[in-house]
């Protein structure tokens, strides 16, 4: 598939649609390349300038990354949706989803295949406690990408756990427990990915202590209780 290898930006469409293509080895090839060519736009200058955000953004320096995506954002010629969808990544990790969600948003403006800012827009939903923005965010993303296993895996949670809160509403003031578990800080997003990490099992919190005499009542009551057996 040479032009994964070879093309430049003006073959994201060509590669955007082989994303959904019948053919497994099709998609799979359309993954990777696409991914390095959002990287291939813009002049020498500004594709090192975007080397360098890439590189604050996976070295975790998330502030510096932010600051050199701004530059590249006002310097550039034309806009590029990966400096936008870095910018996004550094807001995220640095707890500005406000801003990351808006940032996603251009990159999705700017290039409609951009599968990892949608699923970043998903993300940071999620961490906002508003899982129907997230659910859409995420389904945008399957639609642009289907092979996006952790994202498909982040759609069943989100729809098991919506239709459980329908059928038993939370009380007001209370978040949503994301179907036994933690809302998922454990997700992270990365350079063109979306990682999944293991969710932890949500910890019931400690009951309250009681008085010796509680403890004495509670431990006979529960000698007379009959075995199952």
């Amino acid at each position: 598939f040479a032009l994964s290898l070879l093309g430049d930006y003006e073959s994201n469409a060509v590669l955007g649609r082989a994303l959904v293509d019948r053919d497994r080895g099709v998609r799979s090839i359309a993954d990777s390349g696409i991914r390095e060519l959002w990287c291939r736009v813009g002049s020498h200058d500004e594709r090192e300038l975007l080397a360098r955000v890439i590189q604050s953004n996976d070295e975790r320096q998330h502030g510096e990354a932010a600051r050199l995506a701004t530059e590249l954002i006002r310097k550039s010629r034309r806009p590029i949706a990966e400096a936008w969808c870095q910018r996004g990544i550094a807001h995220y990790h640095l707890g500005q989803y406000d801003s990351a969600i808006r940032d996603c948003n251009q990159a999705l403006e700017i290039n409609p295949y951009h599968f990892t800012a949608a699923a970043g827009m998903g993300q940071c939903y999620m961490l906002q406690d508003n899982p129907v923005a997230a659910l859409e965010a995420f389904r945008r993303a399957l639609r642009l990408n289907p092979g996006l296993e952790e994202v498909r895996a982040q759609v069943v949670r989100l729809q098991r756990s919506l239709r459980r809160d329908s059928l038993w509403p939370r009380r007001s003031g209370t978040r949503m427990a994301f179907d036994g578990l933690h809302p998922p800080a454990n997700v992270t997003i990365s350079r063109g990915l979306f990682t999944q990490v293991p969710c932890v099992p949500r910890r019931d919190p400690p009951a309250a202590v009681s008085g010796p005499a509680d403890r004495t009542r509670g431990d006979a009551a529960a000698r007379t209780v009959p075995s199952a057996n």
